[in-house]
């Protein structure tokens, strides 16, 4: 057993040499402006003495802020040209016109970035302003990295408009062969509206299983590849660059990273016949900055699908003394382990730290519904009921959303849920049998695959 940490030790030591994880820092302002369910608020986006970029993302950043089905937006949202910002005078006449906020979006630097400032155009007063380096960006991005900016300002929600989805393609090759590839989509597309617009990341045989990182800087995403002795723990860059984290006997799975890069947990597998699934924990020492291995789980079952919360505890699913798979949550002062589910056959936890609470699936008269759990309140909700089988949940960094994944008979779609309306779009087409979701964090770059 030693043997075998040691040799995991030394292929984990890498992801923390070149991951640079570290700490997502979200500070949002107190301001919180909501429009009625009754009447939109009308918001003005006001673009001033416009160049390409302006004109061809003011309509994107238009149609992101006035979502009204997923998204909750209670906004009525009108693109208006400008020559110069307007003068106090000019914003009171804007009010008679029934505007109340007004988003004013300029260029500099010649062109090469983007000034936006929100306005108060009653009292004339600015909420906030921020600059954005456009670089070479597609419309599509400026308007998210604006869009994301914004929406804590206009709604007290976090944003997500610059997230990703990074799931597993399934691909018939000469009607036979079935490979899995790694692709990315925003989360906002829906595809009964539109075209899929997802992107390739990874074109390999058998890509399974992404988990993105917590680098805010640097996005990247983990994942599982299978080949002929093993299955082994691969990353990749937005540039499609490829690189081997680990390649030991058996499998190493589902890494999930802390914010502060000082940790992260995984499950992993000698693979030989009636060999079970442990949890594996490897951090750095705060006081000697040396990487330590610990093992979790010491149990005969199988424990996988772990979560990493900030406080050091973990979520992950288990069958340990049971006939059937449930929620374990591991207590990381105490080291102990409880029991978040305790009857019925149970799978595919997922952490929010934003809300405290435990995604999971439950089977309900043969049907794997979604289910939250309430860590403060110590309370379930089923949060799904219709006859489709959902797993694979992942929460959105706001905890507004969760993705998953939905199979009914031949389908298999990565679908987006609204926890509070119950609305739901899917992102992935119904030609395509895809799984495995996983919903990036709020990167302070966006991804640009």
């Amino acid at each position: 057993m030693n043997s075998i940490k040691n040799k995991i030790l030394l292929f984990l030591i890498p992801i923390f040499l070149f991951l640079r994880i570290t700490a997502l820092e979200n500070a949002p302002m107190n301001v919180s402006i909501k429009g009625s369910s009754v009447e939109k608020m009308k918001l003005l986006i006001g673009v001033i003495d416009a160049n390409e970029i302006m004109d061809a993302s003011s309509p994107l950043l238009k149609e992101m802020l006035e979502r009204s089905k997923v998204m909750l937006s209670g906004f009525s949202v009108t693109v208006m040209p400008f020559e110069k910002q307007p003068s106090k005078a000019a914003m009171k006449e804007l009010t008679k016109d029934g505007f109340g906020l007004g988003l004013f979006l300029a260029h500099s630097w010649r062109g090469t970035t983007i000034d936006w400032r929100l306005y108060d155009l009653d009292a004339h007063q600015m909420l906030k302003g921020k600059r954005f380096v456009t670089k070479e960006y597609p419309p599509a991005i400026v308007a998210e990295h604006i869009a994301d900016q914004v929406w804590p300002l206009l709604t007290g929600q976090g944003g997500f408009f610059s997230t990703r989805i990074a799931y597993c393609k399934e691909k018939r090759i000469k009607g036979k062969k079935i490979e899995k590839h790694i692709y990315v989509t925003a989360p906002y597309i829906d595809c009964e509206k539109c075209a899929e617009q997802s992107s390739l990341l990874v074109q390999h045989a058998n890509a399974f299983a992404p988990r993105w990182n917590n680098d805010s800087l640097a996005p990247m995403v983990l994942y599982s590849e299978i080949t002929n002795s093993n299955v082994r723990l691969m990353s990749v860059a937005m540039d499609k660059k490829r690189k081997m984290v680990a390649n030991l006997d058996g499998f190493v799975m589902r890494p999930s990273f802390s914010n502060d890069g000082k940790k992260v947990v995984y499950c992993s597998c000698d693979g030989s016949i009636g060999s079970k699934s442990t949890i594996y924990l490897y951090q750095i020492d705060a006081q000697t900055g040396r990487p330590s291995l610990s093992q979790i789980t010491h149990n005969s079952g199988q424990n996988i699908s772990p979560t990493l919360c900030d406080n050091g505890d973990i979520v992950f699913c288990s069958d340990a003394g049971s006939k059937q798979p449930y929620i374990c949550y591991y207590h990381a002062d105490t080291k102990e382990f409880e029991r978040v589910t305790n009857d019925g056959y149970c799978s595919s936890p997922s952490f929010c730290q934003a809300t405290s609470k435990i995604a999971y699936s439950r089977m309900c008269n043969g049907v794997a519904q979604l289910f939250s759990y309430d860590l403060i309140t110590k309370t379930h909700t089923q949060m799904t009921f219709d006859n489709s089988n959902k797993e694979e949940s992942c929460w959105s960094p706001c905890g507004n959303y969760l993705a998953f994944t939905v199979t009914n008979g031949k389908t298999s779609r990565v679908a987006v849920h609204h926890v509070f309306s119950n609305e739901r779009i899917y992102v992935t087409s119904a030609q395509d049998r895809c799984c495995y979701p996983s919903w990036s964090p709020l990167y302070e770059q966006p991804i640009v695959v």
